[in-house]
């Protein structure tokens, strides 16, 4: 962590498996407050979005391919929530960023089931 105007403020770095793309993320220690940043020219970058929901704790990253990062985090009100990082595109020439919406369906496996509509994306586990 370092200090920047007299807050606390933790880094989350990760860089994609083909080293072309790195995931940043700055979270407000003290508010919870959590921004994804983007590349921007170089090694610079600027805010992109900022996380729906306040955090509380560590972040999980893992790379579901080359150009796409999911964060996976705990919220304050103790809730998991994922975040999708998503860089260049698959050869149509347009970048995606909210591939929610790309996703609509329902999915199911070994006690596991997978909903994304309107909603949001809900996943039910069986135990």
């Amino acid at each position: 962590m370092f200090v920047a105007k007299g807050k606390k403020v933790k880094n989350i770095i990760s860089i994609s498996p083909d080293f072309k793309h790195v995931l940043s993320i700055k979270e407000n220690a003290e508010s919870g407050d959590a921004v994804y940043l983007r590349s921007y020219y170089g090694i610079l970058a600027r805010p992109k979005e900022r996380l729906p929901y306040k955090t509380d704790g560590e972040f999980k990253v893992e790379w579901l391919a080359n150009d796409i990062a999911a964060v996976t985090y705990k919220t304050v009100d103790h809730t998991i929530q994922q975040f999708i990082g998503t860089y260049g595109d698959r050869g149509y020439g347009r970048f995606y960023y909210y591939v929610g919406a790309e996703i609509h369906g329902r999915w199911q496996g070994n006690n596991v089931e997978v909903v994304s509509n309107s909603e949001g994306i809900s996943v039910t586990h069986k135990w």
